[in-house]
């Protein structure tokens, strides 16, 4: 139904020239002047109008827990029909603050995670069950950071339950009370842990249209094998997820791009999300399906870019 509606505005968006395009030029131009339309901040604007979008854009209903390390406060959202309704706001024991940089620091990690799992843990010291994030995600990993085995999980089932800073070991722990009303709450939906400091990573309307916009244009100028354009919205300090750096990167693109093979991208099922960090800086995690044909080569799969927002435009920082 979405992909229909988006269809529908983007046609009412270029109705006047659809038809004469089809005629002079045929229905593929057709589909090309519909694809330029999604990197047109404008049509963005309206499509989110009315869209709860202070913790993000996300395809698919989801909860959101927003941890805040320097109050020691958790709070857990479900987002439905892009909405976002608060269920329950508690105190929580963070480790030490902080960013995270290597195993054994006792810090808890400030970014962006997805919970991959819930589990009954391997020792009744960590309470009824442990929320397992995905920390170090692609964005820790190439900036050399260390360490596992980040939870949400509870207090000590029996003996000294006192819990302090470095006995969390990084984790985010919180009363094994609270805990079950999480664990009932949150069950098998697909969850997401934004973990602050230095204040709340938000954002709203005008960033997420921008970033859409900016999706759109490089996906169009990777298909048009518009090398230029592509490389524009790569950072200096860009590092692919295999440890490639920027001016190789870009050796390796000028390549493939020489070729000018003719290509299909699709990106479907688009989530983008605040990255919360100390710097404050404007950063988001990119994260959608995509779908990638050329005569000698096929992908279909999940995507992630983290970007940082400077002068209005996306900058890739790294990608997977």
């Amino acid at each position: 139904m979405k992909k229909i509606i988006l269809f529908l505005m983007l046609i009412n968006l270029y109705a006047e020239d659809l038809m004469q395009i089809y005629l002079n030029e045929g229905i593929n131009a057709v589909e090309k002047k519909l694809e330029a339309g999604l990197s047109n901040k404008e049509f963005w604007e309206k499509e989110l109008q009315n869209k709860d979008l202070s913790y993000g854009y996300y395809s698919d209903d989801s909860m959101i827990v927003v941890v805040d390390k320097d109050k020691q406060k958790l709070v857990l959202y479900e987002y439905k029909n892009n909405k976002l309704k608060p269920k329950f706001e508690q105190s929580v024991i963070t480790g030490l603050m902080g960013n995270k940089n290597k195993e054994g620091d006792l810090k808890t990690p400030v970014g962006f995670y997805e919970v991959v799992s819930k589990m009954v843990p391997p020792d009744t010291y960590y309470g009824p069950y442990a929320f397992v994030l995905s920390y170090p995600n692609l964005y820790d990993k190439v900036r050399g950071k260390t360490g596992h085995g980040i939870w949400i999980h509870g207090f000590p089932l029996e003996g000294d339950v006192r819990y302090d800073a470095y006995k969390t070991k990084g984790c985010v722990v919180m009363t094994n009370d609270v805990l079950l009303d999480f664990e009932s709450i949150v069950k098998d939906i697909k969850t997401y842990a934004l973990i602050n400091e230095n204040g709340i990573a938000k954002t709203n309307i005008d960033e997420i249209s921008l970033i859409l916009a900016n999706l759109f244009d490089w996906k169009n100028a990777w298909t048009n094998n518009d090398i230029k354009k592509y490389l524009s919205y790569y950072d200096d300090k860009f590092i692919k997820h295999d440890g490639t750096k920027i001016n190789k990167f870009k050796e390796q693109k000028r390549a493939i791009f020489a070729r000018n093979q003719s290509k299909t991208i699709r990106f479907s099922k688009i989530n983008i999300s605040p990255y919360p960090n100390i710097e404050q800086k404007k950063l988001f995690r990119i994260n959608f399906y995509e779908n990638y044909k050329t005569s000698s080569y096929t992908f279909n799969g999940e995507k992630t870019l983290y970007i940082e927002l400077k002068n209005n435009k996306i900058s890739i920082l790294t990608e997977q």
